[in-house]
């Protein structure tokens, strides 16, 4: 017995939007992700030196970068999940 897969097809104008939109949330990834290596560098830079009150508006920088780059790598991570690109 020989089992037969039907073929999916899909429209090559979804296919290429998905694709875009992939590319979309990967830029949108990266760029979180540098925005929080620059604030992290500036936090490390300021490290002994920085008022209490300059440390904490660095140190609030960081953790606003950092859940950025946490939102984009979940909707990356999502959008290729439900659409396998």
């Amino acid at each position: 017995m020989t089992l037969v897969l039907p073929k999916l097809h899909m429209d090559p104008v979804q296919s290429r939007r998905i694709c875009e939109k992939k590319l979309v949330l990967s830029k949108a990834l990266s760029t979180a992700a540098e925005r929080l290596a620059l604030t992290t560098e500036q936090l490390d830079a300021r490290i002994g030196v920085a008022s209490k009150d300059e440390y904490e508006m660095l140190r609030s920088r960081v953790e606003r970068a950092h859940a950025a780059t946490d939102r984009a790598k979940g909707a990356l991570i999502a959008h290729v999940a439900e659409h396998g690109c």
